[in-house]
């Protein structure tokens, strides 16, 4: 084979592996761009509390998603997002598709698999989200290693298809990733109690030191000092509205 057929080979490789990088590029960047389009521009909004909810329509996210369980708001912040129950049989399948069940970069926040049986009112219902570079997603919750961040934004609301919810911050720490820092099943309220007390005891910012009934906890990537780190934000119920 000569040189100058080599060096068309070469080219043309070259050329084939541009094209892809820049079509990876593009869908990364659209699927980005859509991360938060969930409500609609004409989104109406119910007070309760002094807070403004979002008006979701259950009986179309559920066609849409069988496993849409929630929604989570954090006011003054892009965090508008469904919530998805995630399963054992595939524990991370919503970290790379969509509430619409399609692959997506993004994923869309999801509640761990051993919260399945009790959702929500789980002793420690931990939702995961990404962390990505244009700010949507999980994002906003790395910045609440920041005490006066974490002050500003404290009030997160949470709905389920029977209940509203105001939750208030009450920690939040960064953590290395390899760092054993969740539980699931404590077995009494003993148990559950020393095991928030030794978080809390952890926490970089600590908001509220008493040792709530039950534990919210919202996880996403974050980059600081080491090469895998998570920001953990625990919250609180401060207010909570159930259907009868």
């Amino acid at each position: 084979m000569s040189a100058r057929t080599k060096s068309r080979i070469a080219l043309g490789i070259a050329a084939v592996a541009l094209v892809l990088v820049v079509a990876i590029v593009a869908s990364i960047i659209w699927m980005e761009r859509t991360a938060n389009d969930y409500l609609s521009p004409d989104t109406t909004y119910t007070e309760h509390e002094g807070e403004l909810f979002p008006d979701i329509d259950w009986d179309y996210w559920l066609s849409v998603n069988p496993d849409v369980i929630g929604w989570i708001t954090v006011p003054d912040t892009n965090i508008d997002h469904p919530i998805v129950q995630a399963h054992e049989d595939d524990p991370t399948y919503y970290l790379y598709h969509d509430v619409y069940r399609n692959w997506n970069f993004c994923g869309v926040p999801y509640l761990d698999y051993r919260c399945v049986s009790e959702g929500l009112d789980s002793p420690n219902a931990t939702v995961y989200g990404h962390h990505l570079r244009n700010g949507t997603m999980f994002s906003v919750f790395s910045e609440f290693s920041e005490a006066s961040f974490a002050k500003e934004h404290r009030t997160i609301l949470l709905q389920t298809p029977s209940s509203k919810r105001i939750v208030s911050v009450t920690y939040a720490d960064v953590v290395d990733a390899s760092t054993a820092t969740n539980r699931f099943d404590f077995g009494s309220r003993t148990a559950y109690a020393s095991w928030y007390q030794d978080n809390l005891d952890a926490a970089d910012v600590v908001l509220d030191a008493q040792v709530p009934e039950h534990n919210y906890l919202f996880v996403t990537c974050s980059y600081t000092t080491w090469a895998d780190e998570r920001t953990l934000v625990a919250a609180a119920d401060r207010w909570v509205w159930r259907e009868d």
